[in-house]
């Protein structure tokens, strides 16, 4: 099988992971979890509102407006039944259901996987180098030096291990709960780990040293919102180090899924949906509520890898909704001058900023885990 640009690219960096099967088993999750039917009709319902809700500028064309039309159809169709049982059933496989394209590997990438084994070592090296990233940018492995080669040993043998020393150095973990059904991971049996587990610890480890530096802020104080969360795994992280207050603001068909993970893994309880009473510390949101909420004032927005790809006017009413009620914008996203099929050329996140006047860059560093990915940090002139 032909090598694939990334994999040579990552080869080159890190040639000792061409010999995956001696740093770490890979595979599939598995889990016997699902949600209560209770909080599965919480989705449906917080759904429901949405829909009845949504601003008509508020489904801009984009690339996730074709991947809902496209590969959506099936979980909205139980939503619009009503089937609750169902519902949780389909979210607990969503790694392999057409509700997961886009941000929590789906059932094209799932079919890749499954039939060929070819992929799926490629795509462990892949999550290996990503961990290696990650436990460089803490030191727990050292950063290789071409100058003095050494390229061929092996830095780690163990993820199980390896992951262990992360969360003792992080306090938080940087696995995946076991809620999902068919998830392609390192370690699945004992650690499973995957850059949707690994990328949003590094982010609020970013997130909590530069407001624990530069604010002297602890983070049980921070009160953060994100735009575009994923399955909302930093929301999840956020509950484990006791942040005052962290909403996600995304898709209503993502909510569903991001409702699911949270409630399935931190307790329904903690957990506010749309047009729920205010009390949890955890909100998952609509687009249409990120102003409204937002005015009540947050330390720090975060994007994660999306901004790239969400429509322009969006990106600018997010951009506008932060003056005067964040202190800081952090975003760890490539920006690379890749055509959109939708949008022309992606604008990266610094073009983006660049056309507001409130925001001040502070700092540029590239992502520790992710090739071609930077970290910015920008403040805001009106906090």
């Amino acid at each position: 099988m032909t090598q694939s640009p990334l994999l040579t690219h990552i080869l080159a960096r890190r040639p000792w992971l061409a010999d995956i099967e001696a740093v770490s088993s890979f595979g599939f999750t598995s889990s016997t979890v699902s949600l209560d039917p209770v909080a599965a009709q919480r989705l449906i319902d917080a759904y429901h509102r949405a829909e009845q809700e949504c601003p008509a500028d508020f489904r801009p064309n984009d690339v996730w407006r074709q991947f809902v039309e496209r590969h959506y159809g099936d979980m909205l169709e139980l939503i619009r039944a009503g089937d609750a049982t169902a519902l949780a059933a389909y979210l607990q496989a969503l790694p392999r259901q057409g509700g997961g394209h886009g941000y929590f590997q789906g059932s094209a990438a799932w079919q890749a996987l499954h039939d060929q084994p070819e992929q799926q070592r490629e795509r462990a090296i892949w999550l290996a180098d990503h961990l290696a990233g990650f436990a460089e940018s803490l030191g727990l492995l050292r950063e290789r030096c071409p100058e003095q080669g050494e390229w061929q040993r092996p830095a780690f043998t163990d993820v199980a291990q390896l992951c262990t020393e992360l969360e003792r150095a992080l306090g938080m973990p940087v696995t995946l709960p076991a809620l999902f059904d068919g998830m392609f991971v390192l370690a699945p049996q004992h650690a499973p780990c995957h850059l949707r587990s690994l990328m949003p610890a590094y982010a609020l480890d970013q997130l909590r040293r530069f407001f624990a530096l530069h604010a002297r802020r602890e983070v049980a104080q921070l009160r953060v919102a994100e735009i575009g969360a994923g399955i909302g795994h930093t929301a999840y992280l956020a509950a484990h180090l006791g942040m005052a207050r962290y909403s996600i603001f995304d898709l209503p068909e993502i909510n569903v899924a991001q409702g699911y993970f949270l409630m399935a893994s931190v307790g329904a309880d903690k957990v506010r949906l749309l047009g729920e009473p205010a009390g949890p510390a955890l909100e998952v949101l609509p687009p249409w509520a990120y102003e409204p909420t937002l005015q009540q004032g947050y330390d720090a927005v975060l994007n994660i890898d999306s901004m790239p790809e969400i429509a322009r006017d969006a990106t600018q009413r997010y951009l506008e909704g932060m003056a005067g009620c964040a202190d800081y914008f952090f975003s760890l996203n490539q920006e690379a001058p890749r055509p959109d099929p939708v949008q022309g050329e992606r604008a990266a996140v610094r073009a983006m900023v660049e056309a507001h006047t409130d925001f001040v860059p502070l700092q540029r560093n590239r992502n520790w885990l992710r090739a071609g990915y930077v970290d910015e940090v920008f403040g805001l002139r009106a906090r």
